[in-house]
C-alpha cells in the first residue's frame, strides 16, 4: 500500500514492516472480515494490533447486534478474555491515548 500512496505520504524513517515489528501498527477490524481472518491476524501479529470497528450504517453491519456477534466468536475461547477486551476496546483506548 505504501507504494500506491507514496505521493501522499511523508518519507518514512523505517520500512512499513519495521513499524509493525516495533509494535507501532494498529488496524481497525470490520466484523464482516470474520473470525478466521481476525484469528489469522492475531496469530501473526498478536492481540494488540486489531481494534473492533463497526461501519454503521453500512450494508454489512448488523446493528445493533454487531458487537455481540464478534464477542460470540469461538476464537476468543483460544485467545482468552484479555484478548477479547483488547480487541473490543483496549487497543482503541491505547491508540487514542484514553487509558
Amino acid at each position: 500500500m505504501i507504494r500506491y500512496v507514496s505521493g501522499a505520504t511523508p518519507p518514512l524513517k523505517y520500512r512499513p514492516i519495521e513499524y509493525v515489528q516495533m509494535g507501532r501498527f494498529r488496524c481497525g477490524a470490520e466484523p464482516f472480515e470474520g473470525p478466521a481472518m481476525t484469528k489469522a491476524v492475531i496469530d501473526i501479529l498478536g492481540p494488540s494490533v486489531l481494534m473492533h470497528q463497526s461501519d454503521y450504517p453500512h450494508g454489512e453491519a448488523h446493528f445493533p447486534d454487531t458487537a455481540q456477534m464478534v464477542v460470540d466468536w469461538p476464537i476468543w475461547n483460544d485467545f482468552g478474555r484479555d484478548a477479547l477486551q483488547q480487541h473490543m476496546a483496549g487497543n482503541a483506548e491505547k491508540f487514542l491515548r484514553m487509558g
